[in-house]
């Protein structure tokens, strides 16, 4: 895993420098090696997931630069894919990263007009940014702030806002009328 760690780092090192000199394509090129690379390991390691993470945010961020935002989409859904896998063992600990790439998601979501999923992720993140300011303030508080004016700024907010909202309470709804399905007939509730 080593030897595959230093090829992903490598390979992601030289996405970002392609990008600095303005090499898009080239830029784009590396970080797909760089998945390449992680994607030939069956159970990587933390260290190596979050190599594979930036090279795919990487890879996004150059499509979105291409103005391939379809394309783009599927890296940013790898990166969130990534960040939930790599956060079942360590439940928190990468919390601002997944976070950080639902905000992105979010972003190309609503750039390729699929509101309703961007207001799923957003919320999905804003709720994560939520909680991480409760315990960092300081550091996490502008960036609840952040991802929360991008929310506000998804193309037909004001008009998909009322529709999403009903959904949510449709499925709260749901919810309630399942949970009230597992309990058994006839048992009285405790008070």
């Amino acid at each position: 895993v080593s030897g595959v760690l230093g090829l992903v780092e490598a390979f992601s090192n030289l996405a970002a420098i392609r990008n600095k000199l303005g090499q898009k394509k080239q830029s784009l090129n590396a970080a797909q090696r760089a998945l390449e690379a992680y994607n030939s390991v069956s159970d990587p390691d933390p260290s190596l997931t979050k190599a594979a993470v930036a090279a795919s945010v990487n890879a996004a961020n150059r499509l979105m630069d291409m103005r391939r935002t379809e394309e783009a989409l599927a890296y940013h859904r790898e990166a969130v894919r990534i960040r939930r896998q790599l956060n079942e063992p360590y439940p928190h600990l990468f919390d601002s990263d997944l976070a950080s790439s639902l905000h992105n998601l979010a972003k190309a979501l609503a750039q390729e007009g699929h509101a309703a999923e961007a207001f799923e992720r957003i919320d999905e993140a804003i709720e994560i940014y939520a909680y991480l300011a409760t315990l960092g303030p300081g550091i996490y508080g502008p960036k609840l702030m952040e991802v929360t004016i991008s929310r506000s700024m998804i193309p037909d907010a004001p008009a998909l806002m009322s529709q999403y909202r009903a959904h949510k309470r449709q499925l709260a709804k749901q919810k309630k009328r399942e949970k009230q399905k597992r309990k058994k007939p006839g048992r009285k509730r405790r008070k």
